[in-house]
């Protein structure tokens, strides 16, 4: 029997991928870290589910959750920010699936 380590990117390896991904993926990869949403979560996530202003700014409503219940999680308000600017710049409508191909 053998043990494999785990390969971990250090903080400025991670930073280096980051610099080259496009805006929408760097955007992506923030949620998926700050919110801790399981992936298949993320893909459904619709910006009807994600609150981006208000008191209650970064609050997702996850729908579905592995449970078959829904679920609440929270992303900080930088992040919330983000995901606002970039729901405006696309045109994003309520119903529409954030991150898309």
């Amino acid at each position: 029997m053998f043990s494999r380590e785990k390969e971990i990117l250090t903080k400025d390896e991670w930073n280096l991928v980051k610099e080259q991904l496009p805006e929408k993926f760097r955007l992506l990869f923030g949620v998926l870290h700050g919110s801790g949403l399981r992936i298949s979560e993320l893909l459904r996530l619709r910006v009807r589910d994600v609150t981006l202003s208000g008191k209650n700014k970064g609050k997702i409503k996850v729908r579905k959750a592995k449970v078959g219940q829904s679920r609440d999680a929270m992303m900080d308000k930088i992040l919330a920010d983000r995901v606002h600017k970039y729901v405006q710049k696309e045109k994003l409508q309520p119903n529409t699936i954030i991150f898309t191909n």
